[in-house]
């Protein structure tokens, strides 16, 4: 039998924000930057403590709170069409419970890598 530990797919900054709470959709869009780690299938966005932004973006201690989990099983991913953000380079995150993401990063690069990482995350 194969025990598959958990392991740290992808990490970094990305902005995102939360369109929609289990099918209900969130009338603002709040961007924010949070360092976001991709692990054994969930995507974790942490929340952004106040020490971080005095000294720039930094990897958050043991003791950040992460502020969503996502279950990438049964998600879906997409770029986001123009309608859902005028922002360049967004993915749109749909988890299996019916809530709803928006991933963005300015590196076209970067957002391609997360987007592939995520995909695998998704099929896995």
């Amino acid at each position: 039998m194969a025990v598959r530990t958990k392991t740290l797919d992808k990490a970094g900054v990305l902005h995102r924000t939360k369109t929609a709470d289990k099918g209900k959709r969130l009338r603002k869009k709040h961007w924010s930057a949070s360092w976001t780690v991709l692990e054994g299938g969930v995507l974790t966005f942490f929340k952004d403590s106040k020490t971080s932004a005095a000294g720039g973006l930094r990897q958050p201690s043991k003791f950040s709170t992460p502020e969503y989990t996502v279950e990438l099983r049964g998600a879906t991913l997409s770029w986001a069409p123009k309608d859902k953000s005028s922002r360049k380079n967004v993915l749109e995150l749909r988890s299996r419970d019916g809530s709803e993401y928006l991933i963005q990063h300015d590196s076209e690069a970067i957002i391609s890598t997360w987007h592939k990482a995520i995909a695998q995350g998704i099929q896995e």
